[in-house]
């Protein structure tokens, strides 16, 4: 085994590109579009605020776990490099889970505060619509990337080289 950095791959007319930041920003607003319009009546099921509030709370929620998210990617991925010496990118299948499950649990520092003071709800309504709220993301994050990456599929090239 050589200690050669990873190599990367360029986008060529051999490899497949990864998608444009544009339209990973277009696949990020709709996933969290559409995720505020399934999880509303999950919200405004367990609570007594109207729709306009709902909204304003899962917003708040959308917008505050798309903060926490760099940083704690970051302290993760900085605790493996010094524990481990490996990158994020060659971390084994048990400690992505372990990273996805680190995840959920301390996003839940950040959203259900703002749940309680937000919705005016007790901590044990709070956390579990916050846990309720986490499955119903986790299944719709599989089903929402399945049907964009059939809808809108990376070009590959044929065997000859070409794309499509």
């Amino acid at each position: 085994m050589t200690d050669a950095p990873p190599t990367f791959i360029t986008p060529t007319p051999q490899a497949p590109a990864l998608r444009p930041w544009k339209e990973r920003l277009a696949q990020t607003l709709g996933f969290e579009a559409t995720g505020l319009v399934i999880s509303l009546p999950f919200l405004s099921l367990f609570t007594t605020q109207d729709t306009a509030e709902s909204i304003a709370v899962l917003v708040a929620l959308t917008l505050a776990v798309m903060a926490w998210s760099p940083l704690h990617n970051t302290v993760f991925d900085t605790l493996d490099l010094r524990c481990s010496g490996r990158v994020a990118s060659d971390r084994p299948q048990l400690w992505r889970v372990i990273h996805a499950i680190s995840h959920e649990v301390s996003s839940i520092l950040v959203s259900l505060p703002i749940l309680m003071i937000g919705a005016g709800l007790d901590f044990q309504t709070a956390l579990f619509i916050d846990l309720g709220l986490s499955v119903i993301y986790a299944a719709w994050a599989w089903a929402f990337f399945l049907i964009w990456d059939r809808w809108r599929p990376i070009p590959t090239p044929s065997i000859n080289g070409e794309f499509p």
